[in-house]
């Protein structure tokens, strides 16, 4: 057995703009890759073709045994005999071998048994499998030993992809030759018996009139089948009462969330600008105290009205991303109540817009000094792709007839905002879930001393009691109770998982909170939606 040394990883962990920066680059690059069949006879440099095999022996794979072998071909001899024996092969494939069924998926790419791209490309990087390892007899006239290797196809198809990603990026065409049995290229090349071809793979610059096919690609969302909807919670910091600047940042989110596969997205309690830390460490009860009210002042400057450019943007951002948002934030009234600010859960629909914007019932215990008290206006359950999603904010999620108002408008997707803290979302995300058996969504904020603006009114004074005042805590929870996903504290990021309605329908066979054990015979609840308006004209 082979005996391998550790030493510690070399790992620089980059911030998320920084990781989305890396992995939109890749992706532009790796978008405009295409199969060339034309290619030019100009010379290209061996280092480039020398260090994408480097990269592609990179790859992983299984027990570390690379069962890998790079034959790089530019000899025109020998191109030119790898040609004669391709044509042949591929004449009696398309003639005798390959079924009608074949053929006919053939017929749009317009390929047939001719290969003289074989011979003008200038280097032919041809890829053995090597099914088993050899080692030589333990004693004299005793045959050779074979060495299992494990995982063969799929570590070298990942050798491979690494290998095409790397000569794309070097800006080079390739082209993928896999007709079987290919054996000539072991005859041709010399290769052991261990070793099977497994692609070959012409390298050049393109020629000047090379054309590529028109041919579409499957939407990326349709990599996912098994389930109705991705959904994702978001667990970041806000730029600290900056709504501008905080809009910016949701929707690169938004973007990066959607590029994933989110078609929900959920963003944490008053996300946008902030969660108001500090009224409960700064004496925020100090009856007319000056610095307190300008620190209100500031931040009903950042607050949202309904039919501001904000608003709009992130209606707008729903629309291109065709992700269903859930936005926390704090909402400034219009009209008569401008100067009240409410901590409010906006919902986006992509095709509707705006359709609710719940404002929280009952601001908790020190929020009551920021915070109007809110109405049941936005107690409401919209439907999207077939699933019907609620949400609360924060502490109404433990009001139990405001839960009840949303199981019986038939929720599945149960959307809880929160601050941010692991003590507030642990267990009463596992409690909603079991006990409306729908899916739970609890994104959580985080917010560190770093970022408090050195002009905010009270930052010394905030300051002076911690690094750390929002954590995070955000997850998401399955109608079995499972946590599926979540975010560790203190760090930003998303929670990602895929959800099937038919564990929800499933759930509700023991239990259904607005169905078989509601018992409207004895207990109802009536639910007032009026918006609560400070005076009503007439006439």
């Amino acid at each position: 057995m082979t005996e391998y040394n550790f030493l510690p990883l070399e790992f620089e962990r980059k911030s998320f703009e920084a990781q989305q920066a890396a992995i939109e680059a890749f992706s532009q690059c790796m978008q405009k890759r295409r199969t060339v069949r034309d290619f030019s006879p100009e010379p290209v440099p061996f280092e480039l073709i020398e260090t994408a095999i480097l990269t592609a022996s990179r790859a992983p794979s299984g027990a570390n045994q690379q069962p890998w072998h790079f034959v790089v071909v530019q000899d025109p001899d020998i191109k030119h005999r790898i040609r004669l024996a391709a044509e042949a092969e591929e004449r009696e494939n398309y003639g005798n071998r390959f079924p009608d069924d074949w053929l006919q998926a053939l017929a749009p790419l317009g390929t047939d048994w001719h290969k003289e791209f074989l011979e003008i490309a200038p280097y032919l990087i041809v890829v053995f499998k090597i099914d088993y390892g050899l080692l030589p007899p333990e004693r004299e006239g005793e045959p050779e030993r074979h060495v299992k290797h494990y995982y063969v196809n799929e570590s070298v198809g990942i050798a491979v992809g690494f290998l095409l990603a790397a000569l794309h990026a070097a800006g080079l065409a390739t082209l993928t030759h896999t007709p079987n049995p290919m054996r000539f290229l072991s005859e041709i090349l010399k290769r052991p018996k261990n070793e099977k071809p497994y692609v070959l793979i012409p390298v050049g610059y393109p020629a000047a009139e090379a054309r590529v096919l028109i041919f579409p690609k499957n939407p990326w969302r349709r990599f996912w089948r098994s389930f109705d909807m991705r959904v994702a919670v978001v667990q970041a910091a806000p730029v600290f009462l900056d709504k501008r600047a905080t809009i910016e940042k949701a929707l690169r989110l938004i973007e990066a969330g959607a590029r994933r596969g989110a078609g929900l997205l959920v963003f944490p309690e008053t996300f946008l600008p902030g969660y108001p830390v500090w009224v409960a460490r700064t004496n925020g009860a100090a009856f007319d105290n000056a610095q307190q009210k300008r620190a209100y002042q500031h931040y009903l400057e950042n607050a949202v009205e309904k039919s501001s450019p904000e608003m709009k943007q992130l209606a707008d951002a729903s629309r291109d991303f065709r992700v269903f948002l859930c936005m926390g934030m704090a909402e400034r009234g219009e009209g008569n109540g401008s100067g009240t600010i409410y901590c409010s859960l906006a919902m986006f629909h992509p095709e509707h817009g705006l359709v609710s914007l719940h404002r929280k019932l009952v601001p908790t215990y020190e929020e009551r000094l920021v915070w109007g008290t809110g109405d049941g206006h936005g107690l409401r359950v919209h439907r999207f792709n077939g699933t019907r999603v609620g949400g609360l904010n924060c502490w109404e999620n433990w009001m139990p007839m405001a839960r009840q108002s949303l199981y019986a408008q038939g929720e599945e997707i149960h959307v809880a905002v929160w601050p941010g803290s692991s003590r507030l979302t642990t267990d009463i995300s596992r409690f909603i879930a079991l006990e409306g058996r729908v899916f739970v969504l609890s994104a959580s904020g985080i917010l560190k001393a770093s970022d408090i603006p050195a002009d905010f009114p009270l930052g010394e004074e905030l300051l002076a009691t911690g690094d750390e005042y929002c954590t995070g805590g955000s997850r998401i929870v399955s109608p079995t109770g499972m946590v599926l996903a979540s975010v560790p504290d203190g760090e930003e990021g998303f929670a990602f998982a895929d959800v099937d309605m038919a564990l929800v329908r499933q759930e509700r066979q023991n239990f259904d909170p607005a169905g078989h054990y509601s018992r409207p015979d004895v207990l109802t609840l009536h639910v007032n939606r009026k918006r609560l308006e400070a005076v009503e004209f007439s006439g």
